[in-house]
């Protein structure tokens, strides 16, 4: 029995579809995420905070400064300090590169406290042994650090001292009925402007993997200017009334498809990576929804070009028959 597919029908089935690849994605990430003996954070539904005592006996993650002196040195010293973590955490990159969910990164490694020293070595003495090279994964990044808000303690705070990254984070402890800060040691590096998880390579990995996103954002790039001329030639043979062609068929067919699948396919990468690079991930390792804020708008041009591909092939259905009747 031959089933026809009306276009709601189809329209209704990609929506539905997508929707359960998110939910499954979300499973799978929540299962390989993984969860250790020690519980971190605090469900303020189930525990009262007054429940627990919170101790606080770790250092600050940077100098304090004293309300005492003026707001221009306040100022000042609040922006030298930002900047000296900044080069500590490895912000400050001096090479890579990014192709949509997968990038580079080349990272001077500085742990000084004179901030002086980043423009000394990068201009004037800079060496190779200074440098640090990682896989950057922008789809993927840390909890953010909200403390001290009310209630706010399912939150983290990514800082590398000595060259080890370290997320500080309250650990409950329900059998001392304790919650306490803590630094727990992580494998990965965060670049905290572009939130992004960094995986530490060696140079000839982050060479290759660099040259292969280059190689493929070129073939990205004429894919993206085959289908642009596809539309340009479907425009151009509306507008000498050439309407149902095979060709224009093909051209709405591979566009719809195209920006349909777009999308998805970022989102499958991003398990793929995950997968990969699981051992590097701590169960404070989330997806970065920002990279998806905007997947709606390729779904709905996919969706209005299937429509126009639907409306057209059945419009040469519809001229065929006649032809044929004639």
């Amino acid at each position: 029995m031959k089933i026809k597919l009306s276009t709601n029908l189809i329209v209704n089935i990609v929506i539905v579809g997508y929707g359960a690849l998110m939910l499954v994605t979300w499973m799978a990430f929540s299962f390989f995420a993984g969860s250790g003996s020690v519980q971190h954070g605090i469900d303020t539904n189930n525990f009262g905070y007054n429940h627990y005592r919170f101790e606080d006996k770790l250092k600050p993650v940077d100098e304090d400064i004293p309300d005492s002196i003026s707001y221009r040195e306040y100022t000042k010293r609040e922006d030298s300090i930002k900047l000296l973590r900044g080069l500590k955490n490895g912000d400050q990159e001096i090479g890579g590169m990014s192709f949509g969910c997968l990038g580079t990164a080349v990272s001077l490694y500085c742990d000084t406290d004179a901030y002086h020293w980043f423009w000394k070595v990068n201009f004037f003495s800079h060496k190779a042994d200074h440098d640090q090279y990682f896989i950057e994964l922008p789809g993927w990044k840390i909890k953010d650090a909200k403390w001290f808000a009310v209630n706010q303690y399912d939150s983290v705070l990514y800082h590398v001292e000595h060259n080890q990254s370290y997320l500080r984070k309250s650990v409950r402890f329900p059998n001392q009925h304790l919650v306490r800060l803590e630094d727990i040691p992580v494998k990965f590096k965060y670049n905290s402007f572009s939130k992004a998880l960094k995986i530490p390579v060696s140079p000839s990995v982050e060479y290759t993997v660099g040259l292969t996103l280059q190689i493929l954002g070129i073939l990205f790039l004429l894919y993206s200017l085959y289908l642009i001329s596809a539309f340009l030639k479907f425009v151009i043979d509306l507008s000498k009334g050439l309407f149902f062609t095979a060709k224009n068929l093909r051209r709405l067919r591979l566009i719809a498809f195209t920006l349909l699948i777009y999308p998805v396919a970022l989102f499958l990468i991003n398990l793929i990576i995950q997968l990969i690079f699981h051992s590097y991930f701590s169960p404070d390792v989330v997806m970065n929804t920002d990279m998806w804020k905007d997947a709606w708008k390729p779904i709905l041009a996919g969706l209005i070009f299937l429509a126009l591909w639907k409306a057209f092939r059945q419009g040469k259905k519809l001229k065929e028959e006649q032809e044929l009747t004639i």
